[in-house]
């Protein structure tokens, strides 16, 4: 999606720009006006770079542009979209959050509270009373290291141990 065409979207009222603006660099704060107004998510999906790298540096640039913006930018995959394997683009999705900068506590709210906002989940993407039990342990800090969510020691769902002694 270009700039202009992202401009267009949510002036009509777009609640979410999904992928992003990947060709170009915003060029002004249209986009990040209208985002907040519409209480809308950028939802950036940076995997995909990797069947256009030359976009790389464009897409880090503005995903960190519209983070710092404290416009919501939930974690998306596309993983059935026929590409990769499920899971695994996730955490590639994440590492590519981390190239652009995004400090890892953001990142991890990223792919949980924010994500669940903007799929309209009341009851998922926090951990707290009411909320639906599904975690994932892992071996090590993923708020100073991201690569410790790929030391899963234990699955919950629902309240219950569905896999443990994983990494």
């Amino acid at each position: 999606m270009d700039e202009h065409t992202a401009v267009e979207a949510l002036e009509a009222g777009a609640d979410g720009l999904e992928h992003g603006v990947m060709d170009e660099p915003l060029t002004n704060d249209r986009i990040i006006e209208l985002l907040l107004r519409n209480r809308a998510s950028y939802v950036p999906t940076l995997w995909l770079i990797a069947f256009d790298e030359n976009t790389a540096a464009t897409r880090y640039s503005n995903l960190k542009r519209i983070v710092e913006a404290g416009v919501r930018a939930p974690m998306g995959t596309d993983t059935f979209c026929g590409s990769g394997k499920f899971g695994e683009i996730a955490h590639i999705e994440i590492e590519h959050y981390g190239r652009a900068g995004i400090p890892p506590l953001r990142i991890l709210k990223m792919a949980t509270n924010e994500a669940a906002q903007h799929l309209g989940g009341n009851d998922v993407g926090a951990i707290a009373p009411g909320k639906v039990a599904d975690v994932i342990l892992v071996d090590g800090s993923p708020d100073v290291d991201l690569g410790a969510l790929r030391n899963i020691s234990m699955v919950v769902k629902n309240g219950q141990v569905i896999a443990e002694g994983l990494s």
